[in-house]
């Protein structure tokens, strides 16, 4: 986990990468109490009867609230780019986001697309009736970067630098009892559960090998940039290496 102090005139910006307990965030976010926004990827509009706009679009919206320090949070699915573009930069906030292994998370979205939680898993299961489908034909690759670079095709390496060395708090779901407290204490000292943790009933272990070699393929820059973040907690530990706690 990274973990830095969130300054009182800034803004936490939480990144929330599919599948990384944001159901479990919300629960919390909404019981802390504090003002905050939630961006939204896209909206319906009834008069037209469309699903329209973007992250960037509503973050264009909320820009002179952000910037006039009306929320403690947003939180939502947003890039970081998205972030940076909408706010001409992103002086006035920090970063924070959950990760998770990449192949479990891959596996985690297909389960949560098939499954009746989902409003369109019908239409879900007949493009991708198998995982293997979902994985030749499905676009969504290497989120976690996507989510994370500062702009498109921005080399691994530099990603992890500057998340390192510009994010306020970076967890991993895998280790969710202790890092979800302290992204919560950025921001409220309330008690906090963790009841509302959504869990997929696809386990990777259910997953033939070959098939997990394939999404490690094509999520190559995810399982990269993964591997390098566990590498350096791990040396962290063994070297008091201080960018992590």
């Amino acid at each position: 986990m990274i973990l830095r102090p969130l300054s009182a005139h800034q803004t936490l910006a939480i990144i929330h990468i599919p599948k990384t307990a944001g159901t479990s965030l919300v629960a919390q976010i909404a019981h802390a109490g504090v003002p905050w926004a939630h961006v939204l990827h896209s909206r319906y509009y009834s008069g037209l009867q469309r699903v329209m706009g973007t992250a960037r679009d509503h973050l264009i919206e909320l820009k002179p609230d952000i910037l006039a320090g009306a929320y403690k949070l947003i939180f939502g699915h947003m890039t970081r780019r998205d972030v940076i573009y909408s706010l001409n930069g992103a002086d006035k906030v920090r970063f924070a986001a959950m990760i998770r292994e990449p192949v479990a998370r891959f596996i985690s979205e297909y389960a949560y697309a098939t499954s009746a939680k989902h409003p369109d898993h019908a239409d879900v299961i007949e493009r991708y009736p198998s995982l293997e489908a979902f994985v030749e034909q499905c676009v969504d690759a290497n989120v976690l970067t996507h989510y994370l670079e500062r702009y498109r095709g921005q080399p691994v390496e530099d990603i992890v630098y500057e998340v390192e060395n510009e994010f306020c708090f970076l967890g991993q779901v895998e280790q969710i009892n202790e890092d979800m407290p302290a992204l919560i204490r950025l921001f409220s000292t309330k008690q906090i559960n963790l009841e509302h943790l959504n869990k997929g009933n696809l386990e990777i272990s259910q997953v033939p090998k070959d098939t997990i070699n394939r999404i490690r393929e094509l999520n190559a820059r995810d399982v990269e940039f993964y591997n390098i973040l566990i590498n350096r907690k791990t040396a962290s530990a063994n070297e008091n290496f201080p960018r992590f706690v």
